[in-house]
């Protein structure tokens, strides 16, 4: 059965200071794809180098955000801004014409929780 991308994964890896504006902003990393099957059922695939105990917390907390963002469409020379998707609501970025992924072989296994 064929997954499709259907958003990025991404963590927060530094910030810069935007020269237009002035304003501060967040530098984010790809960490992986969600995916998604003709049943909907949804998978994460993370990239195997990710280390998320790399990624910089807040103190005293243990767990790490990660944003969902829309396909980024990198055929038109050039990516548009990015935003976080929101509640399945589209961004104005256009969205990739991703091809059908298939799911790792081991994704059928079943979990034993």
């Amino acid at each position: 059965m064929a997954y499709k991308r259907i958003r990025d994964l991404a963590v927060v890896v530094g910030s810069y200071q935007d020269r237009a504006t002035g304003q501060q902003k967040n530098r984010f990393e790809n960490i992986g794809t969600l995916l998604k099957n003709e049943e909907g059922t949804l998978l994460i695939m993370l990239k195997a180098t990710f280390n998320p105990a790399g990624v910089q917390r807040d103190p005293g907390r243990e767990s790490i955000m990660v944003s969902v963002f829309d396909l980024r469409d990198d055929s038109a020379g050039g990516a548009p801004p990015r935003r976080p998707a929101q509640n399945g609501a589209t961004t104005t970025a256009p969205a990739a014409a991703a091809a059908p992924t298939q799911a790792p072989s081991d994704a059928d296994d079943d979990i034993p929780f």
